[in-house]
C-alpha cells in the first residue's frame, strides 16, 4: 500500500462514521495527499477534522496519527512528526 491509498482508506472509514472531509478532499484535488497533509500538520491551529475526530473517539483515522506510522516515517520531517505527536498527546491519544 502506498501513502495515498492509506489516506483515501481513512477517508472512506471516515465517510461510514457519516464525516466526510470536504475541505481535507479539496486540499487533496489540489495539492496531492502528501502535500495535503503537510499542510495541515504544520498549521498551528487544530483543523475542524482532527477536532471533529477528536469528538468522535476516532483520532486513529487522523492525519496526525497516519504520519506516525512506521511506513511513512521517510515522508515527512521528525518537526511535523514531533508537531503530529504533540497534538494527538494533547487529546489524550496514546496509540
Amino acid at each position: 500500500m502506498d501513502f495515498k491509498e492509506r489516506i483515501w482508506i481513512a477517508i472512506n472509514l471516515m465517510k461510514e462514521k457519516k464525516y466526510k472531509p470536504t475541505v481535507f478532499i479539496n486540499m487533496i484535488n489540489d495539492h496531492g495527499e502528501v502535500e495535503a497533509v503537510r499542510r495541515l500538520i504544520n498549521n498551528p491551529q487544530a483543523s475542524y477534522g482532527f477536532e471533529k475526530l477528536w469528538r468522535m473517539n476516532a483520532l486513529h483515522l487522523s492525519l496526525e496519527a497516519i504520519i506516525l506510522e512506521e511506513e511513512w516515517i521517510e515522508l515527512f520531517s521528525e518537526d511535523e512528526r514531533v508537531r503530529a505527536r504533540r497534538k494527538l498527546n494533547q487529546c489524550g491519544y496514546k496509540k
